[in-house]
């Protein structure tokens, strides 16, 4: 009746569907599967396009974290070909192949059903909008580790997939920036890992002969301030009895 009337209004939506309106469900796996892949895509040809999704060691699953609309996803991700990935988020795994793109449109297989999708990256933010619905993503796998003050500490990381062929400091040794630390392999090239300031080798997680994953952590350093200060908080011993000094 109130339609006949003519006294409906667009003030209806206000009405009784803001609420709803304002309501954002969290991404759902397949969504967030979908962010994942293009993300990690986006990392992968930022190197060498002849090492984009290869691997030394057959496939290899990579960890990633992928936080949109405030929640964050743990992701499993194994590219199978070009375009191609096999992503895990908790017990469940889709095939994600990025079919064709251009001027932010994107059309996408999920376990073999064509969609389409717009996108668009902001520096390291994915802006992704599927079916109307639309949401930031963004990769923070290694954010939890870079949250202390930079200056008292330095990660080592693999630039690529391949294998450790030399590790050239052992911990405890002082290194100097630009100092190579370890030599990784990959499709018979050698890429140097070099300290990115003065400092201490902290921490060695790998060994000469490991396989190792794009951006895994390989060593630590610390800041020779860092270094000093935990030597002067150990306990002194005290002098044997006796003892003039």
């Amino acid at each position: 009746p109130v339609f006949v009337a003519g006294g409906a209004t667009t003030a209806f939506i206000d009405r009784h569907c803001s609420a709803q309106l304002a309501r954002r469900p969290v991404p759902g796996d397949d969504i967030a599967a979908l962010a994942a892949a293009l993300l990690f895509e986006k990392t992968a040809t930022q190197q060498d396009s002849m090492l984009a999704n290869w691997s030394s060691t057959g496939t290899l699953a990579w960890p990633l974290r992928v936080t949109g609309a405030g929640a964050q996803f743990a992701v499993e991700i194994i590219p199978t070909g070009r375009g191609r990935f096999s992503v895990a988020l908790g017990e469940k795994r889709v095939a994600i192949d990025l079919l064709d793109r251009g001027s932010g449109e994107l059309r996408f297989a999920l376990d073999g059903l064509q969609q389409r999708a717009h996108f668009a990256f902001a520096d390291d933010v994915l802006h992704l909008d599927v079916a109307g619905w639309t949401a930031a993503f963004r990769e923070t796998t290694l954010e939890a580790a870079n949250t202390g003050d930079w200056r008292t500490g330095s990660r080592l990381l693999a630039p690529m997939n391949g294998a450790v062929i030399a590790v050239l400091a052992k911990v405890g040794d002082s290194v100097r920036k630009g100092q190579r630390i370890l030599i990784v392999e990959a499709m018979k090239m050698q890429h140097e890992i070099a300290a990115e300031r003065d400092g201490v080798l902290a921490r060695i997680h790998v060994k000469a002969g490991d396989q190792v994953a794009t951006r895994q952590l390989l060593g630590e350093l610390q800041s020779q301030e860092s270094e000093v200060g935990s030597q002067k908080s150990e306990p002194e011993s005290p002098s044997p009895a006796g003892s003039d000094y």
